[in-house]
């Protein structure tokens, strides 16, 4: 799949203790690590074992961060990282982490939407390095967002800010969201109800294991918390966890794949 502006091409896990983290996502999903540094912080990338690329990045909190607890952020592909930052404020949004330059590799700012959601905008300065391996197995295959409230809401100010476009579903309890250069959609929108009602907008990472029962089970057996009975829709089978550490996440796969 292309990675047009707009478009996902990273996620990363905001955490206060990476190593125990890197421990959990490795047994589940093979990952290993590679450390960086850059503006007097260590980062690391998750990497894929059977490849070496890249499939996401961990972000240590610092001691002051406004603690969110662990969780997982998708990057959005934007051409200039000041200007959506810029747009994303005039908006309603807020901004959570000033921009940050990896040398050579990206520049990156993390923001609060007028509805709570977390998200990071990101310039690529080399795509080659920037850029995590997405839709395949073992990396993130879709980005769920939840609202409680209408979903004109998020979906004028992220249509604004990226130029997505959305597919109303069951009397707008879904849409879809696609994005210019991409022939399928990317994630979705939902209307939050029940206990996640109470939540803020959020997003969900989910990922995609080479079989959904195994990992499910591996995810269990290694301290993880399921947060709701797994569920069919669409052709896939769902499921949404909390890693040890706290951060949430899913699991999807196609029905025929895991069987």
């Amino acid at each position: 799949m292309s990675h047009p502006i707009g478009a996902p091409v990273r996620v990363d896990l905001y955490t206060a203790d990476p190593e125990s983290e890197f421990d959990f996502f490795h047994g589940l999903f093979g990952w290993n690590t590679r450390r960086i540094q850059a503006q007097n912080s260590e980062f690391a990338d998750l990497t894929r074992s059977r490849d070496g690329r890249p499939v996401g990045g961990v972000t240590p909190m610092n001691p002051g961060d406004d603690d969110p607890g662990s969780c997982w952020y998708v990057s959005f592909r934007v051409s200039d990282c000041d200007v959506a930052v810029a747009r994303a404020v005039e908006s309603g949004a807020s901004v959570r982490k000033p921009t940050v330059e990896l040398p050579g590799r990206l520049r990156w700012s993390m923001l609060t939407d007028p509805f709570g959601g977390l998200f990071l905008v990101v310039e690529e300065l080399d795509a080659e390095s920037s850029r995590h391996v997405v839709y395949e197995d073992n990396t993130a295959s879709w980005f769920e967002y939840g609202y409680r409230g209408s979903l004109d809401d998020p979906g004028q100010f992220y249509g604004d800010l990226f130029g997505w476009t959305t597919t109303s579903i069951d009397n707008d309890r879904f849409r879809d969201l696609e994005v210019d250069g991409v022939t399928r959609p990317f994630g979705g929108f939902h209307r939050a109800e029940g206990a996640e009602a109470d939540l803020p907008g959020h997003w969900t990472v989910m990922f995609q294991p080479d079989s959904f029962d195994a990992a499910l089970d591996t995810a269990l057996n290694s301290g993880a918390e399921q947060l709701e009975e797994e569920w069919a829709a669409d052709g896939y089978r769902w499921a949404v966890l909390r890693s040890p550490g706290g951060a949430g996440f899913g699991i999807r796969t196609a029905i025929a794949q895991s069987e």
